[in-house]
């Protein structure tokens, strides 16, 4: 998984700086992949610690979850539920083939990518309400779900981040790139996140969007 993480990584570089296509979205491009992985690499950092076992492989398909969840992002939006995610899960099909990634772990990661539409988050962080952390499938999707968002939840890069999903957004003249940027629409953003695990309890997310809200 670790292998196929780095094709992934390698093949989305050569299409943003190689290839003849359209540029990377705004927003869903590869500075977003790394906030990402960086940001799953802390959780499962942080959570490693507390763990005196830590299954491996499941480490490996979070980290290749965090490089692979926007592949082929188009900078457009889902007009039904986990429409642009299901695309990616088919562009990643050839790159966990040839590297003949065990199927439990394949249907793990195509799990993992579809729940990371927006809309099912709620429902995600439901799953594991007043659970323990284990490596499982409803812990990845959560973790998956908290990286996403998490650079976009800081007072430091949210912000910036929200204008960058505002000129995504205004290409395909989506209503919402004429609030997404501005202190309303950063509110009502806030509003919506969740953070559920340990790891996001100790660095502590929720606190930060709370002081950022009453600002």
């Amino acid at each position: 998984m670790l292998i196929v993480a780095q094709a992934v990584a390698q093949n989305i570089e050569f299409e943003a700086t190689l290839s003849t296509s359209k540029p990377e979205p705004k927003y869903h491009n590869r500075l977003h992949t790394a906030d990402v992985l960086t940001a799953m690499s802390v959780l499962i950092g942080i959570q490693s610690k507390a763990q005196h076992q830590f299954d491996k492989e499941w480490v490996a398909c979070a980290l290749l979850t965090a490089i692979a969840h926007d592949f082929g992002h188009p900078g457009n939006v889902n007009y039904f539920e986990s429409e642009i995610e299901a695309e990616t899960t088919k562009k990643l099909q050839p790159f966990l083939s040839s590297h003949k990634v065990a199927s439990f772990w394949c249907d793990v990661l195509e799990r993992a990518i579809l729940n990371s539409d927006f809309t099912l988050v709620q429902k995600n962080h439901d799953l594991v309400r007043g659970k323990e952390f284990t490596c499982d499938q409803a812990w990845l999707s959560v973790y998956l779900n908290e990286a996403d968002v998490m650079a976009s939840a800081t007072a430091k890069f949210g912000p910036q981040l929200g204008h960058s999903l505002a000129d995504e957004w205004r290409l395909i003249d989506f209503p919402a790139y004429q609030t997404v940027s501005i202190d309303a629409g950063r509110k009502a953003f806030l509003k919506q996140l969740v953070f559920s695990s340990n790891a996001s309890s100790l660095l502590k997310i929720n606190e930060s969007i709370t002081e950022e809200l009453m600002e």
